[in-house]
């Protein structure tokens, strides 16, 4: 008996040796998920391909025909890789035989009936001793070939070391590094990726070519943070390095980041960049949470996004500092010390600003207590006033520098080019200032020591 399919010979005509065999040893698995004991051997150049139990209907041959349709735990979907598997085999010259069973099906490219002219795919079948198995045997992969693909699935070539979670599985070592896998079988590699992955439900497009980008990398995520959950300290020996290095193994980890996982991120944050530490994803951010005397950690965007749901945002951070004043120190109130700090200090900087031609900061500064041990150093407000925390009148130097950068406000804000020049000018003509000054005190040392 024999029967003709209505496919084109040249369909998928980019289909070689490893089409082949993806969708021939992929059925396999697939029958074996379904508890169909499987045997692959390769010898010479034929490869066998067997599951016991297993008998097929003839309808199998209608392409689009299939039961695994919509079943998340199959490799196939679409009722086509068999066939096309087959006639890409036979159109490349390969010999292949298949036992059904009891039955033997024998594929050839023979001129069709209806279509004069055109070689279709022909399956000859022909009954024969009952084996209790279905086998497909495809001769014409030489061992070079075949050796490259089983490095394509992960039950032929198991990783150096593999960690399994529900998700899917982490594969490290160097031949994996980069492989992406869904359910056994390989479909692209992603060198930016720092471990192969076999992802367990990951779409795949129709040729098995490309796995769905948000697919695979939520299913990253979610393999690293359930295997985080089982082995803890993967949490700092491999999750925070990735994070670090924004690698894209781990970029979408905020989305379900349980809590357990996501405060140990933060302990492991503050431990090492210490408690004045905020993470922050430019350095104009750095600088801007520096004016509030915080230390900014420029981090990629996905880390920060893990450390912002539990250590807060910069929003939240910036709109806190801006309402962090508990009260405004009276001139009064100053010791003398603190308001001959604060008189040297305004009396130098109002000078270089009126050289540079700057509006006068003495009548719109204040000194301050801001809340909390940790406020900021000082604040350039929206209207132009200038505040500037009390404890700094105990270091003059620290309070010349802060006044100077809250100054060069009027120019910029924080990581502006036009801030930058103005803090630098300014600081540039309090240093010739002072050095005029030193130079007068001197000179008139010296006088003072040649009249006496």
């Amino acid at each position: 008996m024999k029967f003709p399919l209505s496919i084109s010979p040249g369909y998928c005509g980019d289909w070689g040796v490893w089409e082949i065999a993806r969708e021939i040893v992929s059925n396999a698995l697939d029958a074996e998920t379904l508890g169909h004991h499987l045997t692959i051997t390769h010898d010479g150049d034929t490869l066998v391909v067997s599951n016991r139990g297993v008998k097929l209907d003839t309808s199998v041959w209608l392409l689009g025909t299939t039961d695994k349709r919509g079943r998340k735990d199959m490799r196939g979907q679409f009722g086509e890789g068999l066939k096309i598997a087959i006639l890409a085999a036979v159109r490349e010259g390969m010999e292949v035989s298949i036992v059904n069973d009891d039955e033997v099906w024998r594929p050839t490219l023979e001129e069709s009936e209806a279509f004069p002219g055109i070689k279709v795919l022909t399956i000859s079948t022909r009954k024969a001793r009952a084996t209790g198995a279905f086998t497909v045997a495809i001769t014409g992969i030489g061992p070079l070939a075949w050796r490259d693909i089983a490095k394509r699935f992960t039950a032929l070539a198991p990783a150096e070391t593999v960690v399994e979670t529900g998700h899917g599985s982490i594969l490290s070592g160097p031949a994996h590094q980069g492989m992406l896998f869904v359910k056994g079988v390989f479909v692209q590699r992603d060198d930016s990726l720092a471990f192969g992955y076999n992802l367990a439900t990951a779409r795949v497009d129709r040729d098995r070519k490309m796995v769905d980008s948000h697919d695979a990398r939520i299913s990253m995520a979610q393999c690293w943070i359930a295997a985080a959950l089982r082995h803890e300290t993967l949490i700092e020996s491999a999750i925070v390095p990735l994070l670090e290095k924004g690698s894209k193994d781990v970029e979408t980890m905020s989305l379900s980041v349980p809590d357990v996982l996501g405060r140990r991120l933060c302990e492991l944050f503050t431990a090492k960049y210490g408690p004045e530490a905020m993470p922050v994803r430019t350095p104009a951010d750095a600088l801007l949470v520096g004016h509030y005397g915080k230390i900014g950690i420029v981090l990629p965007a996905a880390y920060v996004n893990v450390l912002e749901k539990y250590l807060g945002t910069l929003t939240q951070h910036l709109n806190t500092y801006k309402t962090a004043v508990d009260h405004v120190v009276e001139d009064r109130d100053l010791d003398g010390n603190e308001r001959l700090a604060f008189e040297r200090a305004m009396e130098l900087v109002e000078e270089a600003g009126a050289i540079l031609g700057m509006k006068p900061a003495r009548e719109r500064t204040e000194v301050v207590v801001f809340r909390g041990e940790n406020g900021p150093n000082g604040l350039h407000l929206a209207d132009g006033k200038i505040q500037i925390a009390r404890r700094l009148l105990r270091v003059p130097t620290e309070l010349r520098r802060v006044l100077v950068h809250e100054l060069a406000h009027d120019l910029g804000v924080d990581g502006s080019k036009a801030h930058e020049v103005a803090e630098g000018r300014l600081h540039a003509q309090i240093q010739e200032s002072l050095i005029e000054r030193l130079n007068i005190a001197q000179s008139q040392s010296l006088e003072w020591s040649c009249a006496v």
